[in-house]
């Protein structure tokens, strides 16, 4: 994209990837719903202002977490996203829009966080090197909508909050306890796995590591745009 500046015109990055995002974050917890109708509406609405809430303090964590006191374009791209992330696992759930908006500050603060300290920690004390920032965006926002999924069913999965919707969101029919429960083990489960698969993973591609001349050079594999023009 191109603006004006200074009567000539400048290149503006635009962080495409997390427009879209915007448009299908809501859509993507709407599906998962097990009906339509009032559910899906709270779906999208609660995901909508919990990516609008992580939006506005990803801005002002990012500048006050960075040392240059700057916006980083990092945060900019990955941490104003995770309030939908958060929001996933309760987007159906009675959070009230209160409760949504203070998802997303939450995860908001909690991925900045994450890219300006829990990942170089990582990086230097255990050689972890997440060059996406999985555990930033999805890993710890997403660890934290899960525990609030299982306090909010836990809390609320009666009739006295759904109505004759009750059903529909918990359509199992579990007792608000159990459904609790359940949403715990879903968290211990899915960590469980994620574990046990990225250590196997690890020790699968561990012994190609002396084949590789270089890390996160392009140029070992893949034919550069330079040497294209030539």
């Amino acid at each position: 994209m191109a603006v004006q500046a200074g009567g000539e015109l400048a290149s503006c990055p635009v962080p495409t990837s997390g427009g879209a995002s915007y448009k299908f974050t809501p859509n993507q917890a709407m599906s998962v719903t097990n009906s339509a109708g009032a559910i899906q509406h709270l779906a999208i609405v609660n995901t909508i202002l919990s990516l609008c809430a992580a939006c506005m303090v990803s801005f002002g964590f990012s500048i006050l977490f960075r040392k240059e006191h700057k916006l980083s374009m990092v945060d900019v791209q990955n941490a104003t996203l995770a309030g939908g992330v958060a929001m996933g696992s309760s987007a159906s759930m009675a959070v009230y829009p209160g409760g949504a908006i203070g998802i997303g500050c939450i995860a908001g603060l909690l991925s900045c966080f994450g890219y300006n300290y829990i990942q170089p920690y990582l990086e230097k004390k255990i050689k972890l090197h997440d060059t996406c920032g999985v555990n930033n965006l999805h890993g710890m926002p997403g660890i934290l909508g899960a525990l609030i999924s299982a306090i909010v069913a836990g809390c609320n999965a009666n009739s006295e909050y759904y109505g004759s919707q009750l059903a529909e969101n918990f359509p199992a029919g579990y007792t608000q306890s159990k459904q609790g429960g359940i949403q715990v083990a879903s968290i211990v489960n899915t960590v469980v796995f994620a574990i046990v698969g990225g250590l196997l993973t690890g020790m699968i591609i561990r012994p190609l590591d002396d084949s590789v001349p270089r890390y996160y050079d392009d140029s070992v594999n893949w034919i550069e745009e330079e040497e294209e023009d030539e």
